[in-house]
């Protein structure tokens, strides 16, 4: 039996989406917050876990894996009875993946000025631009259409963003959203997080 796994948060942060899917796949875990306001991030003993300083960042047996896609990929991997990615070859697979990198590296990066300056008007555009691609893209009730996978991650993510910066989310990402909501495992992420999804 290894070692417990050990996940690096910060409440409300994009670390919510790889805390939705330690508890979605039953993986007994510890969670430690991290205070990003406090820049506990940048502190040495947990640069010595990632140096990159930032969450999340899973420790497990024989190593660290930062950045949330390879995180939820790897919980998906090692937890298949979970069924939380279809199988390697699968094309619903490839976009799950095609749908987590989006996510990664297209609307967490355009969203992260606004934590800085949230009237910067242009960057609001932009970000407004990508939830209404959000909303034309979910199939729902789930991203990849009848059944729950990591790429629903991100939906409570940007949900939160978008409403703490008086962005329009749409009826099917709130569905969405209200439907996530609903899952024990959810509930517990959300919950440990300390996070109010109101006004959904």
């Amino acid at each position: 039996m290894g070692h417990m796994m050990k996940l690096y948060f910060s409440n409300g942060s994009c670390s919510l989406s790889t805390h939705i899917a330690l508890e979605e796949s039953g993986a007994k875990f510890d969670a430690q917050r991290l205070n990003l306001r406090e820049q506990e991030q940048k502190r040495p003993e947990y640069l010595a876990i990632n140096p990159k300083g930032r969450v999340p960042s899973l420790v497990v047996d024989g190593g660290v894996i930062t950045e949330v896609p390879a995180i939820l990929s790897w919980i998906a991997d090692t937890h298949p009875e979970a069924r939380l990615l279809p199988p390697p070859g699968e094309l619903a697979r490839a976009k799950a993946q095609e749908w987590l990198a989006w996510c990664a590296s297209t609307v967490h990066r355009d969203f992260s000025p606004l934590f800085r300056d949230p009237n910067n008007v242009e960057q609001r555009k932009l970000v407004q631009s990508h939830l209404d691609q959000f909303e034309a893209w979910h199939k729902g009730p789930y991203v990849l259409g009848e059944s729950f996978s990591v790429a629903d991650a991100y939906t409570l993510v940007f949900t939160l963003w978008a409403l703490r910066f008086g962005l329009t989310v749409g009826p099917r990402t709130r569905a969405a959203a209200r439907k996530l909501l609903e899952r024990p495992g959810v509930q517990r992420a959300v919950t440990t997080q300390q996070l109010k999804f109101e006004n959904l």
